[in-house]
């Protein structure tokens, strides 16, 4: 028997679509149908029934996506594989088919293959397990068109997703010298690792690949719960069959420790790895956590944030009809918004819009900080935690927002919850009709793809709007409370409890600036954990 269909789980079926794009006519690449026939072999050896396609034209594409989606049901695994170009249009990411004449966005949007068609497909079919491993974050290929942001679009999928990039969103990757790209080889490398769960593998080869190329590609990993453990080989090995690899032990002992709050964890990985991919944010946690012992045991003790006027309001605007206030003891600036009645819906859709009345109520002023979240949770769940407490808290789904309010709730006495679409909206424009929340350059109230430096900032630098309220556009996207729907704008409270899709708004460091448009709304499955996704607090 093949090493790899050994103790694969008993009646598991394993459905793969692997696909690979070379000859594009403006930028053939060289790896694609190595990548994918050398993954087509691996997968096959593994127990998969492959569906197997090489430089596949749109028809083609959609013709074997049907032909997967086929073949799955709600005990199968479904892995989607996909070797070639790719590239985002609004925050969408698009897989390049060979043949494709794209000069621009609404052509990339009919003649590209859409990637969340793969995930909703295996979702449809109630699949046990969806991967999409995209090796697309190479430049785009299309001389009458460029992305304003280079590579993919974070994306995310519902219960027993996982989704790899051969690099970090908005980044791009190298094609590679070799046989196989870089991310690629090493994700072949451990398909055949017995005892290791799909997503240990897939940071295994995370964590290579950012070593083999000093850090210039950092693949990037998203999932959501999972629906008991999948791995591409056994998932029964002897112990040390994964902690044989000194790098995996290094990042198991870090993620045992990372939200840890105890200054002698952070001196033991210090003690045993001095130099360490995590060494710098070790040593910094250390320093933070020996500085404010009081603190972190006495938060009740925090100086209170200032009580400031917001600044003037424009003459379009109606003003606030009081000044800040702060919950006590976490520092979280609230400003009253006043009712009022605005015209909701796209500005740039040619549908008119609608009035919509809103009641008076209370919004933060910046997104909820990392500091402000570990105040009253303690654990800090961000990737981007050296940036500081400063920055906006994120990678945090609706779930574990809920939870942090409820915690919030009980400490305060008070009922804060999240905006709904509607008011996020209103509060956003402030009376006006700005392409971005604060006005139309960009740059001056929003971090994003071109000025963020692919990474958060601490809240508030940017510009306000005429209400006082920092960072609406970029930095994180922001959750609201609001069920996604076509139309909206007429919720007069928050969305039942439930697993429905909700709206976030504002759009984040890696985005376009299309994305921080005042209008611009997104659906996420509410287990979804993102980089880019936070959220500020609201209250009636």
């Amino acid at each position: 028997m093949d090493k790899g269909l050994a103790r694969v789980s008993a009646g598991e079926k394993r459905v793969a679509l692997v696909i690979g794009n070379k000859d594009y006519a403006d930028k053939p690449l060289q790896n694609p149908l190595n990548d994918a026939f050398d993954m087509k072999a691996a997968l096959e050896s593994l127990g998969f029934t492959v569906i197997y396609r090489e430089n596949a034209d749109l028809a083609q594409m959609d013709e074997a996506m049907h032909e997967f989606a086929r073949q799955l049901d709600k005990n199968s695994v479904g892995l989607f594989y996909y070797s070639g170009h790719g590239l985002q249009a609004d925050g969408i990411n698009y897989l390049v088919p060979v043949g494709a004449s794209i000069a621009s966005k609404a052509e990339v949007k009919s003649r590209a293959y859409d990637a969340n068609i793969v995930l909703g497909s295996m979702e449809e079919a109630g699949a046990r397990v969806g991967v999409v491993v995209l090796d697309a974050c190479r430049n785009s290929p299309l001389r009458g068109f460029r992305s304003t942001a280079g590579g993919l679009a974070q994306m995310g999928g519902g219960s027993g997703s996982i989704i790899a990039f051969a690099t970090a969103p908005g980044e791009t990757a190298e094609d590679g010298k070799g046989r196989n790209g870089t991310f690629t080889r090493h994700l072949l490398a451990h398909l055949h690792d017995p005892g290791l769960s799909a997503i240990d593998a897939l940071r295994q080869v995370q964590t290579e690949v950012a070593e083999a190329t000093g850090n210039s590609q950092n693949p990037w990993i998203n999932f959501g719960p999972q629906r008991g453990q999948f791995c591409f080989a056994s998932c029964e090995a002897k112990p040390q069959a994964v902690a044989a690899d000194p790098r995996l032990q290094e990042q198991s002992f870090w993620d045992d420790i990372k939200h840890s709050q105890d200054p002698a964890d952070f001196k033991a990985y210090l003690e045993q790895y001095p130099g360490g991919r995590h060494a710098g944010l070790a040593g910094n946690r250390l320093k933070r956590l020996d500085a404010a012992p009081a603190a972190a045991s006495k938060p009740a003790h925090r100086p209170a944030a200032q009580h400031l006027a917001p600044p003037p309001v424009a003459e379009s605007a109606a003003p606030p009809t009081a000044l800040s206030e702060t919950i006590e003891a976490f520092g979280i600036a609230m400003l009253k918004i006043p009712e009022g009645v605005f015209g909701i819906g796209p500005d740039e859709s040619g549908k008119p819009r609608r009035n919509v009345k809103v009641r008076a109520f209370k919004l933060g002023k910046t997104e909820l900080t990392q500091g402000q979240w570990k105040a009253v949770v303690g654990a800090n769940p961000s990737y981007f935690e050296h940036c500081g407490d400063d920055c906006p808290v994120e990678n945090v789904s609706f779930h574990d927002v809920q939870e942090f309010i409820h915690k919030l709730n009980a400490k305060t006495g008070q009922h804060y919850r999240l905006p709904t679409e509607a008011e996020w909206e209103y509060a956003c424009r402030a009376g006006g009709d700005a392409r971005y929340c604060g006005g139309d350059d960009v740059d001056a109230v929003a971090w994003y793809g071109e000025n963020s430096s692919k990474a958060t900032h601490p809240v508030g630098q940017k510009q306000a709007n005429a209400w006082g309220l920092h960072d609406m556009s970029g930095n994180v996207w922001e959750w609201t409370c609001s069920a996604y729907t076509s139309g909206y704008g007429d919720e007069a409270a928050c969305a039942g409890a439930g697993d429905r899709r909700r709206v976030v708004r504002g759009g984040a460091w890696g985005g376009e600036a299309q994305d921080m448009r005042s209008t611009r709304r997104n659906p996420f499955d509410p287990a979804n954990q993102y980089v880019g996704l936070g959220f500020r607090l609201a209250q009636d």
